[in-house]
């Protein structure tokens, strides 16, 4: 089979995947909802008993179906975890720059993303809607969202996203395989404010497993951002951001005084970023500068460009179909209509 031909097979393999996940999260999720409505509906704690059961179909269902799809229409390859979740091929040190490098990375792209599109809302004069990840101010909102962000995705997408798609796709080279499965991360979260974000995001966690051989660095580099992530959101469901915008607006800074502990969980978080941001932005620049022999990676069928093979994979009939379902979402999500 030549180059494009085994590019677009690999390509439509693990797009095939991806459908099959919105498919199955869309209805079981559904099936899930209704469930939950007809036996906690009016409980005090209705809504987060249908986020912890929500992730819960999500993770624990949706994701593992989704591997023995995957697993029926490519069985020779190797899903088994513990293969996956091997020792690092890096000494530990070597191991943090990279992962500091990441997350400069990410959180720089995170700031760029932000900018942009408030940029594009001031211009346009429109208000996106935008997707509120923030817990519950209870404990079973509380709970959730750790079980959620810190613990069920990271590892269940990191199986999914890097120890599937991302190592199927490595067979046709390593640096289009990055790339490819990167921009599918960011497309697969499905909202205008993480696209970018999760792109740079699963591009990263890609390489680590390229330059390392296992899940376990790029899971530990999810569990990181998403792990700072649920502190925010915990402490930003505490705030009610209209009583605080009308604080503001009559200088009068008692609502603050009295959510003291919260704003403290914001800022703190937000200063670990800025400071994970500047340090690991400096590391990439030096390893750019100093050590570039550290982005080689192996490249297959070098009779095709990674250009050449990026371009074969995003064209492939089922991407282009996933891509387009996933820009649907997204543009759907920010209007509000989903």
């Amino acid at each position: 089979m030549d180059t494009r031909k085994l590019t677009k097979r690999i390509s439509n393999l693990n797009s095939g995947a991806l459908i099959v996940f919105y498919i199955l999260d869309v209805v079981l999720i559904r099936l899930d909802r209704m469930v939950i409505t007809h036996f906690f509906k009016g409980s005090e704690h209705y809504v987060d008993i249908l986020n912890i059961s929500a992730y819960v179909v999500q993770y624990l269902f949706v994701v593992p179906l989704c591997l023995l799809v995957f697993k029926v229409f490519d069985p020779d390859h190797d899903l088994r975890i513990k293969q996956h979740l091997r020792k690092p091929d890096v000494e530990i040190k070597t191991l943090a720059r990279w992962i500091l490098m990441s997350l400069g990375l990410i959180y720089a792209s995170s700031y760029i993303n932000s900018f942009v599109f408030v940029a594009v809302q001031s211009i346009s004069k429109t208000q996106f809607n935008t997707v509120s990840f923030n817990a519950n101010p209870t404990f079973l909102g509380v709970l959730s969202n750790i079980l959620a962000m810190a613990i069920l995705a990271p590892f269940y997408e990191e199986i999914l996203f890097r120890g599937a798609l991302f190592s199927n796709a490595q067979r046709i080279g390593s640096w289009t395989a990055v790339f490819a499965v990167g921009i599918s991360f960011g497309l697969w979260h499905g909202t205008y404010t993480q696209i970018l974000y999760a792109a740079v995001m699963g591009t990263c966690a890609a390489f680590l497993v390229a330059k390392t051989g296992s899940l376990f660095s790029s899971l530990l580099l999810h569990i990181i951002i998403n792990s700072i992530g649920a502190v925010q959101s915990i402490f930003m469901g505490f705030l009610d951001m209209s009583k605080l915008e009308e604080s503001l607006s009559k200088n009068d800074l008692s609502y603050i005084s009295h959510h003291k502990v919260a704003f403290i969980g914001l800022i703190v978080p937000a200063c670990v970023v800025l400071m994970l941001m500047i340090f690991g932005i400096r590391a990439f620049v030096r390893e750019i500068r100093y050590h570039k022999d550290t982005f080689a990676l192996p490249e297959y069928h070098t009779d095709m460009s990674v250009r050449g093979k990026l371009g074969a994979y995003m064209s492939a009939p089922v991407t282009v179909a996933a891509v387009l379902g996933a820009v649907t979402i997204a543009v759907c999500s920010a209007a509000g209509i989903i």
